[in-house]
């Protein structure tokens, strides 16, 4: 079984959700971004310590029981490195 990532809503996600759904309007997530840095996410932080690569999302939605959020990338890569930090980013 996978093991499953837990991410921290920063200050800044919150606000974009909160001012959307102010607005009537919903948050659409485009991108992930993997890094190296390996540091204890905070919510002030609004970019990876050591970003490697970014990428389209493809698709995604939320599951309506658990609230859990769901989505896919296709990340292809040259090179092999390890990644210790991921992020999801807005088109903004």
């Amino acid at each position: 079984m996978p093991t499953p990532i837990t991410f921290t809503l920063t200050d800044a996600g919150l606000n974009a959700a909160l001012d959307a759904n102010a607005n009537g309007l919903t948050i659409s997530l485009t991108q992930i971004a993997i890094g190296s840095g390996k540091y204890t996410p905070l919510a002030s932080i609004t970019a990876l310590q050591t970003e490697l690569a970014r990428y389209p999302l493809s698709g995604g939605d939320v599951e309506p029981n658990s609230k859990t959020l769901r989505f896919s990338a296709v990340i292809e890569s040259a090179a092999t490195r390890q990644a210790f930090e991921v992020g999801l980013f807005t088109s903004t």
